[in-house]
């Protein structure tokens, strides 16, 4: 019988599927931050580091620009998915160079998806994508741990390419407020034990999403080490690079680092990242696949240069009425542009003429049109 783990800031009564969990070795020290790469310098340190992580199975996809995708909807409240513009977006994208598409992203509002509409929407993507691009299904549940654990076991069965497994909210809820004014999990314990729940439920990759952020490098070590096939995260960690660093350090080659914003992509390389998950590339995801490449290269004043161009357009995005905006009136992907729990945009006078200016700035990017890859075969 497995024995309970003690508990520091969660109540065992709000995590009662702790009880299941076999003990775990004790967390290893913090490891020293992995050395930041050189403005100036043959990019070696990438390149040995690229090699390591191949020869560890880390998939190649995991090392370039993955979209966390956005979720359509219908009906007069978005009630309902539109799975037919999820198909159609899922085949829009497989014509870029994004190198894997993560549905039931935090882009996607994972949190608002019931468990039958996440699984209606990785059965779409797997499908639409037709193994032209990898699919990284993202499993995380608001409520309880089963749900989570339901979620990935039905990715795997729909061939998904991996699942993707973020930090637990419903736990998150239970903290005290700190001096930020957030609440955040600090029980190291805790996140391993829900780690540890999820990745022996699958035989694919799992990619851990940690947006607060809140794992410890030594936390994250300890997973890769212990399950196999945990092979990514998505490091929210944007501030302090040399805490970026020591999470590089930490996974030894054994999983991919991805940067969790394409905003400070060259900040985040330069400490041993190698990709990145931001939602800019739903839109623009070629523009972010040349900044992942520039940086792969050791080319930073390519990369500095990509890199400002990125920052230019991800501030623009929201003027141009967001996403989806974009998608159906630039790119040509047509569905709602709302979204679930959203309030009204403005539309006065001088805001529409704000949104045209945006949408026009998009327009010159001389993005990809959407071109169905078969007529009619998305169901539009």
């Amino acid at each position: 019988m497995a024995r309970i783990l003690p508990l520091i800031a969660v109540s065992l009564a709000a995590l009662p599927w702790l009880a299941a969990c076999s003990s775990a070795p004790a967390a290893a020290p913090e490891p020293t931050a992995a050395p930041a790469v050189s403005p100036t310098a043959p990019n070696n340190a990438r390149a040995e580091r690229e090699a390591r992580l191949a020869a560890n199975g880390v998939p190649r996809w995991l090392c370039g620009a993955v979209v966390p995708m956005i979720t359509p909807y219908k009906g007069a409240n978005c009630e309902e998915l539109d799975l037919p513009a999820m198909a159609r977006f899922t085949d829009y994208l497989c014509s870029t160079r994004a190198s894997g598409l993560f549905c039931n992203a935090g882009m996607g509002q994972w949190q608002l998806l019931s468990v039958a509409e996440k699984k209606a929407v990785i059965d779409t993507v797997v499908k639409s994508a037709a193994r032209r691009k990898a699919v990284l299904a993202g499993v995380g549940s608001d409520h309880t741990i089963d749900e989570a654990l339901d979620v990935a076991r039905h990715a795997e069965r729909a061939g998904a390419d991996a699942v993707v497994v973020v930090t637990p909210s419903f736990i998150r809820r239970e903290q005290e407020v700190d001096a930020e004014g957030h609440r955040r999990i600090t029980d190291q314990e805790v996140l391993y034990q829900y780690f540890a729940r999820v990745a022996p439920v699958v035989t694919i990759p799992v990619v851990i999403y940690d947006p607060e952020p809140e794992v410890a490098p030594a936390t994250m070590a300890r997973l890769v080490k212990a399950f196999p096939n945990v092979k990514g995260m998505k490091f929210r960690e944007t501030k302090d690079m040399e805490v970026f660093g020591r999470m590089v350090a930490a996974v030894e080659g054994r999983a991919a680092i991805l940067s969790g914003s394409e905003y400070e992509t060259v900040r985040t390389f330069k400490v041993g990242a190698v990709g990145v998950i931001g939602g800019g590339p739903n839109v623009y995801a070629d523009l972010v696949a040349d900044l992942v490449e520039a940086c792969a290269a050791g080319d930073w004043p390519k990369a500095d240069l990509l890199q400002a161009r990125v920052k230019e357009a991800c501030d623009t995005i929201s003027r141009a009425g967001g996403v989806k905006a974009i998608l159906s009136d630039v790119i040509g992907v047509s569905m709602d542009t709302r979204n679930r729990g959203e309030k009204p945009k403005p539309d006065d006078e001088k805001s529409r003429a704000d949104r045209a200016k945006a949408l026009d700035y998009f327009r010159a990017m001389n993005l990809p049109k959407y071109a169905p890859r078969a007529a009619g075969r998305q169901g539009s």
